[in-house]
């Protein structure tokens, strides 16, 4: 993994493109950013923590091979429909609105898992989230920054989320989901209040 990370790193210095708008440096001193990747981080990390380990997961609920698999196939078209959706909504709702709503379905998802044992339905409203956040992410920055911002700056909290978070899951298990999407959501109320002053 950390191999992986250099050679990530050092790459993306390589790349060139002279169309993309340089970021200010005043763009990295707003703690608004930092709030924004750390619930894209968040919420990416329990949405493949999820998926990685879905069939596993699946099977000591005590359901069959044949349906974890479904499973997987219907958090595969959750998350694309939850894309589609959501980023639509987010045009009516308003990005921040939109956000929180996403997070607090996320945290009663979960709570749904451990307390009652629903299994299935909170899954894939988990992974619809998953891609919901995903796909208002790029529109929420637009509103917070204008023109000036490039979404590939919290893009880099996804590659993070899929290596960390993973193997922090398979040690530490849902509770760990249910910390995560807690401070999710108190990210997203500092970052709320802030984008009203």
């Amino acid at each position: 993994y950390a191999l992986y990370i250099i050679l990530m790193v050092l790459g993306v210095q390589l790349i060139q493109c002279p169309d993309v708008i340089s970021m200010p440096s005043e763009f990295f001193r707003d703690k608004r950013w930092y709030v924004l990747a750390g619930i894209f981080f968040l919420n990416i990390g329990i949405g493949i923590s999820l998926l990685s380990n879905l069939v596993r997961l699946s099977t000591d609920k005590g359901l069959d091979l044949n349906t974890a698999i479904l499973i997987v196939a219907l958090a595969g078209l959750a998350n694309t429909i939850g894309r589609l959706l959501y980023s639509t909504l987010s045009d009516y709702i308003g990005r921040f609105d939109m956000l929180r709503i996403l997070l607090w379905t996320q945290l009663i998802s979960l709570m749904c898992i451990i307390i009652w044992g629903i299994w299935i339905i909170p899954i894939i409203m988990i992974i619809s989230i998953y891609g919901g956040v995903f796909a208002i992410m790029p529109s929420l920055m637009k509103e917070l920054y204008g023109s000036t911002v490039s979404y590939s700056q919290v893009l880099i909290m996804w590659g993070f989320a899929g290596l960390i978070c993973p193997i922090l899951f398979s040690y530490m298990g849902m509770g760990l989901l249910i910390v995560m999407s807690v401070c999710t959501i108190m990210m997203s109320m500092s970052l709320k209040l802030e984008s009203s002053n």
